[in-house]
């Protein structure tokens, strides 16, 4: 029976694209923002049963640097069977709050065919101080030189590219699909997640920072946080070229850390499956890191002075400075004493593996 059914849905679906026309569209529009404080850009794609396949879309954002109007186009080539299932520019205007969407949620299509693509494009003024919230259900996103007082982007599928984004609160995730953003400023709250694809953050400055990959990597450059920066990757590798704030907290659950500067007050990590590899460039306050299988290696300046708590259940210590005496290729298992006549606790401890203290 759903055998059967299923071939004439194919059967309906293959009749349905024999019907269908090809549709150029070429749409602009000016829309005065005297009043909004919120743009929430709704990009959806048409609401569909028994669709055998749906057109591909793009979305693209933009500063603009003069005028108080938004600019909108919607541009592509898509063939349908069903005329009213082409997308719109639709704006609707309550109270402080615009939004922009392509396609009204009471439509409901049955049997759509569609092929093509559509590029949509927004121009949101430099100065608008005002919430911009970008969301997305299926299809790539890309952002470039966007300032607002909030910026909320959330892609369900698709990936997101940013060049450049500036606020006081910063929220950026994606269900399904990578992250890439060369440069954030962010007064406030900085968060990126992706739930299944690789985070890759160029430089970025907020007051807090919060990262989280549930199952790709983490790639980042020079981070800057004046309050804390997490860290959480639940299946993928950390890796960093600077991190600076006053508290760090990194977590990794699969897959290995690597950052090659931290500067912080206080830093925390956790490593539950994978080796821990971090550089120094001074130690300013307590550093805490345990890890459940791999090693652990620091590189710390020459001159660092500190007070060490080094624990091994299955594994080496070994150390470039002196802790009680010479501990190179030490066969305890724990050693505690001081370094350059002691400062901040450096608190190590491995399942399984080697722990190593190095001098830059």
């Amino acid at each position: 029976m759903k055998k059967t059914v299923f071939l004439l849905f194919l059967f309906a679906a293959a009749q349905a694209a024999l019907m269908a026309g090809t549709f150029n569209i070429d749409k602009n529009e000016e829309i005065d923002l005297s009043g909004v404080e919120r743009i929430s850009f709704v990009m959806e794609g048409p609401r569909c049963m028994m669709c055998l396949q749906t057109g591909s879309f793009e979305y693209s954002f933009s500063g603009r640097r003069s005028g108080g109007t938004l600019g909108l186009s919607l541009e592509g080539d898509l063939s349908s069977n069903r005329r009213r299932a082409l997308p719109e520019l639709i704006t609707d205007k309550k109270g402080r709050t615009l939004t922009v969407k392509l396609y009204e949620k009471n439509h409901l299509f049955f049997g759509l065919v569609q092929n093509g693509s559509v590029h949509f494009h927004a121009e949101i003024p430099l100065d608008f101080d005002g919430e911009v919230e970008i969301l997305t259900s299926s299809g790539d996103l890309t952002v470039e030189d966007l300032s607002a007082r909030n910026i909320v982007i959330d892609s369900s599928s698709g990936d997101i590219e940013a060049g450049s984004i500036a606020g006081e609160q910063i929220e950026i995730e994606a269900s399904s699909g990578r992250i890439r953003a060369e440069t954030v400023r962010a007064d406030e709250m900085f968060s990126i997640k992706a739930s299944s694809g690789d985070i890759y953050l160029g430089e970025t400055s907020s007051t807090d920072t919060r990262i989280e990959a549930n199952s790709g990597r983490i790639e980042l450059g020079r981070l800057f946080s004046s309050g804390t920066l997490s860290i959480e990757a639940h299946s993928g590798r950390i890796t960093a070229d600077t991190l600076e704030a006053r508290r760090i907290d990194v977590e990794s659950h699969s897959g290995r850390i690597s950052i090659g500067a931290i500067a912080s007050d206080s830093v925390e990590m956790k490593a539950s499956s994978g080796s821990v590899d971090l550089g120094f460039s001074g130690l300013y306050g307590p550093v805490d890191i345990d890890s459940s299988s791999g090693d652990i290696v620091l590189h710390l300046p020459a001159a660092s002075g500190f007070s060490a708590d080094l624990e091994v259940s299955s594994g080496r210590i070994i150390s470039d400075f002196k802790l009680l005496g010479d501990v190179s290729n030490s066969e305890r298992d724990s050693v505690r004493g001081e370094a350059n006549g002691g400062g901040p606790l450096l608190r190590l401890e491995t399942s399984s593996g080697d722990i190593e203290i190095r001098k830059q």
